[in-house]
């Protein structure tokens, strides 16, 4: 069993009122007989007991497969109860392991309560707790799930669903249906009560019902955002609550600051100074694999290991429109401007912003605040941070003060006009043989010349997080149902046309009746089903690939050819485009949002190149920020030491290069324009205030980050080549 993760796990659940009541639970341990299964509904063709050391508790726990199905959202399980009535709330727990897929992608499963039928592709996660919908992304760890139900006054034999997007396969055990009589803050349940919010105050696993904030009304609740930006209804340490703190607060850290000092062996660009690990200098940063473990080298010649952090210096703002009453204060004027940005909920230009931490730095540092953007690389520097992760100012970059990471995007007018629709999060998937493609992101990538050609950049970006989908040939799939005059569907005719000839071999090898080329074109209709034609589908989609990736690094080198390509942060990703990319990049970007990565790997098959992660974080859900990011912790304790154990798998990893934390602002509480993130990610909150604990382990970490980085083998020789 995997007893050292589930202990953790357990602590985090949240508290139970005491006046609850068990209604059902199942560990399946005698499945066969359970009572409780008649609340359970199960696919028999789709479960399975799992036995043995692979059980998540005791012996036996159930393997829910549902891959195979064609629904868009095929049902893993249904709870039921006839006891689950309107007038109370229900609390659902269970343990559970939705291991990743063989291509490295992880399926999103959804649990909801049905109120009143409706499609669950209905039930946004993006902003909050619609129709008391938790979405959570399979991992590389068991976790355990909990979350609150509330019946409709009008609903009708109410039951609870785990669904997953497209199918997946997920271990569940030790289910539990509590119920207990609502509570003050049932209201916090409701549709409409936190809008723009992804997490609202119920949200997440790790809110205590027993905290005073609960016992708040719905109408002495509102404003709960207080003048500096914070969660009004609660106490941490270092909460600002007059102006007078924000010179005490300066105080402590310039005191904190002035402890620390310096790093210590480090050159100009933060690179380690040794004797002995002396490097041939070239003025730029470059990559070198030392002692079977790769590194950048720095412009001087030395060692370096990218610690890095993401949009440094943004202060992010939070929508108002349509929420004023959220908020205390919000008149001043200098502060507010129109939001540009907006995914869900509001319309791009058409909502106000507000951006407390602008406000809060003035405050603080009152006729000095014109000089905050020497603050950041102070600190940087202060913390044993080296590296401007993307999305920093580009006043910072341009102070040339600390390396970075430069960020930019590529320029693609189209997109796949497909029946088959793609996943996308970010973006619809673009039709990366658009002709205009190459030469506007060359053009685009231009614009940043000085930025590229800079010795404090270590390497270049080209776009984030793509929609690359996360099972092979579904992009060519969706080609072949695209118009006749899509740039994709094109291409992919000239391709079959050089491999099959002619149009009776196409035929032959898909069992296809096209009667030309052109028909070829204009059906929409058809997808092949046969071997020969999976496989020409398969290759089409390498050279989608190949198309992207070489067009990206060809703009960046036609910049500068000294610099270094990263690729694009790799978060929805398949084992062919990981190879691909591997060929082109000169490290290979991911964004790793898990637990370790000491035993990341880029696919076999793949060139060998390194790996540079450009996010990860941990969030804690105990100092007024209800999300608890990407990768939740119930506190700041648990944050730090997540942390530590993240940063010393990366830096034992020999494929991995760096690590960039997202980011350097706690997000709003209120949520970030466009899409209502509010996670406590930051390594500095909404008042400019530090988390002192996540420095000193940064600091910590940087001290003794080349120590565990050349601990093992080492060659006989210093070594001066230049790759």
């Amino acid at each position: 069993m995997r007893t050292s993760i589930l202990f953790a796990a357990l602590a985090v659940l949240p508290h139970i009122h005491a006046l609850s009541e068990t209604l059902f639970t199942d560990g399946f341990e005698n499945f066969d007989q359970t009572k409780t299964a008649a609340y359970l509904e199960l696919n028999p063709d789709r479960t399975k007991l799992i036995e043995g050391e692979e059980a998540l508790s005791g012996n036996v726990s159930a393997e829910l497969d549902t891959r195979k199905d064609k629904s868009p959202f095929p049902l893993s399980l249904k709870i039921s109860h006839p006891e689950m009535l309107p007038g109370f709330q229900y609390r659902l727990s269970m343990r559970y392991f939705a291991p990743k897929s063989r291509d490295g992608s992880a399926p999103r499963y959804y649990v909801y309560m049905e109120r009143k039928p409706s499609p669950p592709e209905n039930r946004d996660p993006a902003i909050g707790a619609l129709n008391n919908t938790y979405s959570f992304f399979g991992s590389d760890a068991p976790q355990t799930f909990c979350g609150t139900f509330v019946p409709a006054a009008d609903g009708d034999s109410p039951y609870i669903c785990l669904t997953s997007a497209g199918g997946a396969r997920i271990i569940v055990d030790d289910i539990k249906l509590e119920k207990s009589p609502l509570q003050k803050c049932v209201w916090m349940l409701e549709k409409d009560a936190f809008l723009f919010l992804r997490i609202p105050p119920t949200g997440g696993y790790y809110y205590n019902e027993s905290e005073a904030m609960f016992e708040i009304s719905k109408k002495d609740f509102f404003p709960f955002i207080d003048k500096y930006g914070q969660f009004k209804h609660k106490s941490w340490p270092n909460k600002i609550t007059a102006d007078s703190d924000f010179k005490k607060m300066l105080e402590a850290e310039l005191a904190f600051n002035s402890k620390l000092g310096g790093v210590k062996n480090r050159d100009k660009y933060f690179g380690l100074v040794a004797k002995d690990r002396k490097f041939n200098a070239t003025g730029r940063f470059r990559l070198q694999k030392v002692d079977g473990k790769w590194f950048f080298i720095t412009p001087e010649g030395n060692l370096f290991w990218s610690h890095g952090i993401d949009c440094v210096g943004g202060a992010p703002s939070t929508p108002t429109s349509k929420r004023e009453h959220y908020f205390e204060d919000i008149s001043d004027s200098k502060y507010s401007e129109t939001g540009w940005w907006a995914k869900v909920f509001y319309e791009p230009g058409k909502f106000k912003t507000f951006n407390f931490t602008a406000r809060n730095i003035d405050l603080k540092y009152a006729d000095k605040a014109p000089d905050y953007k020497n603050v950041a690389p102070a600190r940087l520097k202060t913390w044993g941070i080296n590296t401007y992760g993307a999305w920093t100012q580009t006043d910072l970059l341009k102070a040339e003060k600390i390396p970075y990471a430069l960020i930019l995007s590529s320029i693609h007018p189209l997109k796949l006009e497909s029946k088959n629709k793609l996943y996308g999060y970010w973006k619809p998937f673009p039709d990366y043989f658009d002709p205009r493609f190459g030469e506007m992101t060359k053009k685009a990538v231009l614009k940043s010349a000085d930025l590229i050609r800079s010795p404090y950049c270590i390497g270049v970006f080209i776009d984030n997080e793509l929609p690359w989908q996360s099972k092979t040939i579904s992009t060519p799939k969706a080609v072949l149902t695209c118009p006749a005059d899509q740039p994709s569907k094109v291409e992919f005719k000239k391709f079959l046309q050089k491999k099959r000839k002619n149009i009776e071999n196409l035929n032959n090898a898909w069992a296809s009746e096209y009667k030309d080329w052109n028909e070829f074109l204009s059906r929409t209709d058809f997808v092949p089903k046969t071997g020969e034609g999976k496989r020409d589908m398969l290759e089409f989609e390498r050279e989608i690939y190949r198309h992207y990736f070489k067009t990206c690094r060809d703009a960046v080198k036609n910049a500068d050819p000294e610099a270094l390509y990263f690729g694009c942060r790799l978060a929805w990703t398949n084992v062919l485009v990981e190879k691909v990319a591997s060929t082109y990049c000169d490290a290979v970007s991911f964004n790793l949002y898990r637990d370790s990565v000491a035993d990341f790997d880029l696919p076999e098959g793949a060139k060998d190149k390194p790996v540079i992660i450009g996010e990860f974080h941990f969030g804690n859900q105990d100092r007024g920020v209800f999300g608890g990011g990407l990768r939740p912790c119930a506190t700041m304790a648990e944050r730090v030491k997540k942390y530590e154990t993240y940063l010393d798998g990366a830096i034992k990893n020999p494929r991995i290069v760096g690590a960039h934390w997202f980011q350097y602002f706690d997000q709003p509480t209120t949520g970030r324009c466009g899409d209502g993130e509010n996670y406590s990610v930051g390594f500095v909150d909404v008042a400019d205030t530090l988390q002192y604990e996540m420095v000193e382990a940064a600091r910590k970490f940087s001290e003794e980050m080349y120590e565990k980085r050349l601990s093992g083998n080492r060659s006989s020789s210093i070594e001066n080549s230049k790759r």
